[in-house]
């Protein structure tokens, strides 16, 4: 129940006093009622852990709900990572949540998880693989059981790898040969730590457990090929692959969305040929060549953030924030990208780009962005 309720957090409650709100199941089912006393934090404890909810202020945008969903996703992961506690039904929660405002607000969630730079590696990876597997799970016109199962192992997928996954996004040398065999067993390991925390689904486990299989056999720990491995491990191996390369690690830089997708459809060496071309294409279609999110340079020499997607691929809808000159504009302005003046010349990467207000871009409450500010903090080189 995403768009009508808060998720219960430490602080909200105190151990003696009444409750100030009813409480609910993630399904809206009715669990305590306003007034009722909770006598021992355990109980409080519990109510967190099982991912209760109440009625959140209607006024919230929901592009900050999905910011807060970005922060609980990546407490739940430093959870698990520090003290090895099971979050498999918080995983469930944010997953579902994930999935919901993937379906809501596409643009938003695509914008964010190429804009949100500064968020922990291990995080932003896993939204972007829940994010472009739901998209690509929904075209498919899957039903909606199965869709709900993908978006919880894409979320889950590299549970197997923490912490490392974070450790190598800041080491500059070659994988050690320890590492090297902690990254080839990671599905197996996630697949273990699953089961271990409760999880019995086996869309969700053959999904983690196939995800870095190729359709040339290459892949592992299985080395199976073509149509054996799961649809959905297939997807998630060429988000997952997308995601990587987007994303600056270490010293290696993050490559353009266009430069990925057309390495995708174009392959120049064998790397893409292992992934399922159909597929491919399909997140091409599904997303465009300049995704929302991306930085990108017009014709008129004005530096523009694409907003929304649209029927070409590779004429989005875009909102110029820097004039000619490169100096931010007092008043952003909407764009249309298939007028020759404001055609789409090139991406390009700014590093202060992932500080822009979300608000102004997606929020559909936002009705004059000229009195909306253009970043979340007042310093654009904010770190």
């Amino acid at each position: 129940m995403p768009s009508t309720s808060l998720p219960i957090e430490t602080g909200m409650l105190t151990v003696g006093e009444p409750l100030p709100f009813n409480i609910h199941t993630n399904d809206g089912t009715l669990l305590l009622r306003e007034g009722m006393i909770l006598y021992s934090q355990q109980q409080i404890d519990t109510l967190i852990e099982r991912g209760s909810y109440t009625i959140p202020p209607s006024e919230e945008p929901e592009t900050q709900r999905i910011d807060s969903l970005v922060h609980k996703i990546d407490d739940t992961f430093t959870r698990y990572m520090t003290h090895g506690i099971n979050i498999s039904r918080k995983l469930i929660t944010l997953a579902d949540d994930l999935e919901f405002y993937t379906r809501h607000n596409p643009d938003a969630l695509i914008g964010i998880i190429h804009l949100r730079t500064d968020v922990k590696y291990s995080v932003i990876r896993a939204i972007q693989n829940t994010v472009l597997s739901v998209l690509m799970a929904s075209k498919l016109g899957w039903e909606a059981k199965r869709i709900t199962s993908m978006a919880r192992a894409a979320l889950s997928e590299n549970i197997g790898l923490y912490p490392l996954q974070d450790e190598l996004c800041k080491q500059n040398h070659e994988l050690e040969e320890w590492q090297t065999t902690l990254i080839r067993e990671h599905p197996k390991k996630a697949v273990k730590v699953l089961i271990g925390m409760g999880v019995r689904d086996r869309d969700w486990l053959s999904t983690v457990g196939y995800h870095h299989e190729r359709m040339d056999g290459s892949g592992y720990m299985n080395g199976i090929s073509g149509d054996a491995i799961p649809e959905e491990a297939r997807i998630l191996a060429i988000v997952d692959r997308y995601g990587a390369m987007i994303t600056q690690r270490g010293e290696r830089q993050a490559s353009t969305p266009q430069e990925v997708l057309l390495a995708f459809i174009q392959p120049t060496d064998d790397t893409f040929n292992k992934y399922d071309q159909e597929l491919s294409r399909l997140l091409i279609k599904e997303i465009g060549l300049y995704p929302p999110g991306t930085t990108v340079v017009l014709n008129n020499d004005e530096t523009a953030i694409v907003s929304k997607r649209s029927e070409d691929p590779v004429s989005p809808e875009v909102i110029s924030i820097c004039d000619a000159y490169g100096d931010t504009m007092e008043c952003p302005k909407h764009r249309d990208s298939r007028i020759r003046t404001y055609k789409i010349r090139k991406a390009v990467e700014l590093d202060w780009s992932r500080h822009l207000n979300v608000d102004l871009i997606w929020d559909s409450g936002t009705e004059d962005i000229c009195y909306a500010s253009l970043f979340r903090f007042e310093d654009p080189n904010y770190v």
